[in-house]
């Protein structure tokens, strides 16, 4: 964040977007102008909202009348293009503090006026909510979860169609930061291997990871079994890239027949 506590110029798009200078992921020209953000383009070429809606929405391919909720919004990329697919309501919950205000200006900056963000943890709120989601939106957030079982099954328990991107361990990519740390485990039922890591940059303050100092990392069968166990039993693949250079990553959906 700005070193400074005040603004002198016109309030605008950009003087928001220069709070956080040096440090978006996101390439916002695509859809403000605005200068000096980042290089990926979340917001307009990410194909993976789409993807979402063609699996789970509506038969045109849309998500009009759809509630969502969205587990670690980032900058907003993603609640922007479920918003422009027509969703009638977007929860996204994010524990980053620098995200969670990033998506709060992007809300204002955008005007996304059916995205509704909470600051929080994502399991904490997957369990105690009493809210049904017609879509689960989990992009990049089971690889940075201590216990990723429960949260799928804390996912299953909420909602009866969810879309997934995640990276995922196997023997090629699957130490890429680090030598893990293998272990069995049985929970709820489900046996499954969790692959263990430290962060070892969390105080960086660029860190985009989890908020637990421990992630496990699945394998792709496991992940796969584990939604099909706690009830999202029917399985829409999309990509699945074992040797990513940052660790195998898999795209799919899933519901309740």
């Amino acid at each position: 964040m700005a070193d400074r506590k005040f603004e002198l110029r016109y309030p605008s798009p950009q003087t928001a977007v220069d709070i956080f200078a040096g440090n978006w992921l996101s390439d916002l020209s695509k859809v403000c102008a605005v200068v000096g953000t980042g290089d990926y383009d979340l917001f307009v070429a990410d194909a993976r909202p789409k993807q979402a809606a063609k699996a789970l929405g509506n038969k045109d391919g849309r998500l009009d009348g759809m509630s969502i909720l969205e587990l670690g919004p980032l900058e907003g990329a993603h609640s922007y293009q479920l918003e422009q697919l027509g969703a009638a309501s977007i929860v996204g919950i994010e524990t980053n503090v620098d995200a969670f205000l990033k998506c709060l200006i992007i809300k204002e900056i955008l005007n996304l006026n059916r995205s509704h963000f909470m600051f929080g943890d994502a399991l904490e709120f997957l369990t105690k909510t009493e809210d049904r989601f017609d879509i689960v939106f989990c992009s990049g957030i089971l690889y940075h979860m201590r216990d990723p079982v429960t949260v799928i099954k804390a996912i299953c328990n909420v909602t009866n169609k969810s879309f997934v991107w995640t990276h995922y361990y196997n023997d090629e990519r699957g130490n890429v930061e680090g030598r893990r740390t293998q272990r069995q485990v049985s929970i709820y039922g489900f046996d499954a291997t969790y692959y263990e890591l430290e962060y070892s940059n969390r105080e960086n303050n660029a860190f985009l990871g989890g908020n637990d100092d421990l992630r496990a990392w699945m394998t792709r069968d496991d992940i796969l079994a584990c939604f099909k166990y706690f009830g999202l039993d029917q399985i829409i693949p999309f990509d699945d890239v074992p040797l990513n250079p940052n660790g195998a990553c898999l795209t799919f959906a899933a519901s309740r027949n």
